[in-house]
């Protein structure tokens, strides 16, 4: 049985940036000790076990602007660096000054890896003027460029040894580059997204990945996983392994967390005595893949070793949602399935009504989560669903054109009001190409889908009252994708559903930015509409709308202050492991995951959404109590079903395009529902 120990480094360091073995039994680890604005020190840290290490460094580094990674052997250390102007390479030894390597001649202008292909030359790869891939090697004496060796920017996987650098090429083949820019491909292959590598004396090499440790063997053909990453650090959803080495016995491992950059050392010792205690295994089942359910399982797993998780994500392109849903309603009706269901894409309605559900009162009495997020879905003073994070559709604009819209009906007329939105879509220029004010169309919708997703957000839950279709209500909003749709001319449209939006990472968070909102900041449209999953939405958009501060409203529709509720728990109320279940519920509202930011929702912890409206706030300067009324404001929680969604999409688009009208679309609709309300009651 593999062992995990967490190993400390004293003092602790701010980055650890590579690993390697010495001929005479040491294990040397190159650490950034201070973290300057101006320069860093690496210091290079011997130990004799890999678990004490020598106070006093082996030699260190000053270096300028802030490491960026390394590459270190037994003889010496190269780091590259970036400081506000351009990238540099450093060299340090043990009794030698520290010099920065020049390389004479590189059309490499954007570097992006350093690495020692023995001890006399070095591999830099990076994209020339053109943001072409390409990578040379070069003299580490006097930066003169041996050899261009290709495109070494999708190369991966680099171990030193000997005279060679052994890497994974851009086919996922095991390979080595000798230091006249000589290739070898070996017969291994399907080798992908390696980070972390290794080679020991007798040329075996090892890697690893998110699933395990490996092994080749060397002149092998065949990998051999040594370990399963299961329960260990680096099966844990946005940590990785980025550097390795085998180390009496063990292997060493430099893991880091993507979400804040921090690194740990772990070592992983096979103990042939230890043996695995007994375990209860808990199923989790979801519709569709989540990082905060990955996370919180990977982490739990890790944490508790008497614990099994299952983890089933059940829709898939070749079932149908609803098929998939009547599935999981068959097994709770016969008082069997999952033991914890998360319930986004599903209307939890009739679960809640069905019985099938436990009550989570107290389970979810220790936190602090916002009221109107806490009390969503509960039932004469018991809670069903728990809902671990929360996003708001919203639009965005100038207080002038914001002022206008109060409600959908007036959404609709501003929309009308405004020049018509052209058909194009990201591949065209026009798509970048800034307007006239007067021609300004009002907020971007691409395809019929879009409108009914935007509609469906603010509106899902007035649409069924007990499993009975609300005929007016669906009306409403037909009649409102009638209006904008045929107002565009969407029968003309030839523009696919796509998704259009950007993830940014901006002041330590994970911002999504919607195709309508960058239209908008593009000088296309007027208004923007974008699901708010972070509090730095809207300093971001200030920072890049040419410092206009926008006015933030909740999106027009027919529930009042919606929100979209995420990461929906339920626990099976037949579940034979119900306290096990709720135990891991209560991790999903824990400090460490709510502090976390995955890009998949606002936390629902006060004190955590509070932390990241204070970094909002001095990251941008945003005003804190119109922001913090506004996240906090939520009033109605809306899910959308989706297979309901998916069975009035067929109308949205022959409204949009003119082939049906409102009120025999709505006739249709309820024919069409009226057997899947009925069923899943």
């Amino acid at each position: 049985m593999w062992i995990e120990k967490e190993v400390a480094l004293e003092p602790d360091p701010s980055d650890i940036l590579a690993l390697t073995t010495t001929t005479d039994g040491q294990l040397l680890c190159a650490t950034v000790q201070s973290n300057g604005e101006a320069s860093q020190k690496v210091d290079v840290l011997s130990s004799s076990d890999g678990y004490t290490w020598d106070a006093t460094p082996v030699y260190s580094v000053e270096v300028p602007g802030t490491c960026i990674e390394a590459s270190l052997t037994e003889s010496g250390v190269l780091v590259l660096t970036r400081t506000e102007d351009e990238e540099q390479i450093w060299y340090g030894a043990k009794e030698t000054e520290c010099s920065q390597v020049q390389p004479a001649d590189s059309e490499v202008t954007d570097i992006n890896n350093i690495q020692f292909v023995n001890s006399d030359s070095f591999l830099m790869a990076g994209r020339d003027t053109n943001n072409q891939s390409v990578a040379a090697i070069f003299s580490l004496r006097d930066g003169r460029m041996v050899t261009k060796v290709g495109a070494g920017t999708e190369w991966g996987g680099f171990a030193q040894h000997g005279d060679e650098l052994a890497f994974i090429s851009e086919t996922g083949k095991l390979s080595t580059l000798k230091a006249n820019g000589e290739i070898q491909e070996g017969n291994v292959e399907g080798l992908e997204n390696i980070i972390a590598a290794y080679c020991d004396s007798q040329g075996n090499y090892y890697y690893a990945d998110s699933e395990g440790i490996y092994r080749v063997a060397a002149g092998g053909t065949l990998k051999e996983e040594i370990t399963p990453s299961s329960g260990f650090a680096f099966s844990v959803q946005g940590k990785v392994i980025t550097n390795l080495a085998y180390f009496q016995d063990s292997f060493f491992c430099v893991v880091k967390d993507t979400s804040d950059d921090s690194a740990q050392l772990y070592s992983y010792t096979f103990d042939p005595d230890a043996t695995p205690s007994e375990q209860i295994e808990l199923t989790v089942w979801s519709l569709s893949d989540s990082p905060t359910v990955r996370r919180v399982l990977s982490e739990y797993q890790q944490q508790h070793n008497d614990i099994a998780i299952q983890y089933t994500v059940a829709g898939s392109d070749d079932l149908a949602t609803e098929d998939v849903l009547k599935a999981l309603n068959t097994e709770l009706l016969a008082g069997s399935g999952p033991d914890l269901i998360v319930f986004d894409g599903i209307d939890v309605t009739p679960y809640i009504e069905n019985g099938v559900l436990a009550d989570l009162n107290e389970s979810l009495q220790e936190f602090s989560i916002l009221d109107s997020i806490k009390n969503a879905f509960s039932v004469d003073g018991k809670t069903y669903i728990a809902a671990a994070r929360y996003a708001i559709p919203s639009i965005w604009g100038t207080a002038e054109d914001m002022d206008q819209i109060t409600d959908l009906s007036s959404f609709i007329e501003f929309v009308k009001s405004c020049p018509p939105r052209d058909d194009y879509n990201l591949s065209d220029n026009a798509y970048y190409t800034a307007l006239p004010e007067e021609d300004k169309y009002a907020v971007s919708f691409m395809t019929p889908q879009e409108i009914l997703q935007f509609l469906m957000s603010t509106s899902a839950s007035e649409l069924i009252t007990d499993n009975t279709l609300n005929q007016e209500q669906l009306q409403q909003l037909f009649q409102a994708i009638e209006s904008i749709g045929t107002y565009y001319n969407m029968a003309s449209y030839r523009t696919e559903q796509e998704d259009d939006s950007i993830v940014y990472s901006d002041g330590g968070d994970s911002i999504t930015i919607s195709g309508a909102s960058r239209e908008v900041i593009n000088k296309r449209a007027r208004i923007g509409r974008n699901l708010i999953d972070s509090p730095a939405f809207l300093g971001w958009i200030t920072k890049n709308w040419e410092g206009q501060a926008p006015e933030l409203k909740s999106a027009p529709g027919l529930c009042e202050r919606a929100y979209s509720p995420k990461v929906l728990l339920g626990i099976n109320a037949s579940s034979p492991n119900q306290e096990a279940a709720k135990d891991l519920l209560k991790a999903f509202f824990a400090s460490d995951i709510q502090n976390t930011v995955v890009g998949d929702g606002l936390p629902v912890i006060e004190s955590s959404l509070d932390a990241r409206i204070d970094a909002a706030v001095e990251t941008y300067g945003t005003d804190r109590e119109m922001l913090a009324d506004f996240l906090k404001g939520v009033k109605t929680p809306v899910i959308v079903d989706e297979v309901i969604a998916d069975k009035l999409l067929p109308y949205a688009e022959a409204l949009a395009k003119g082939q049906q009208d409102a009120a025999s679309a709505t006739q249709a609709a309820e024919k069409d529902l009226r057997l899947y309300l009925a069923e899943r009651g």
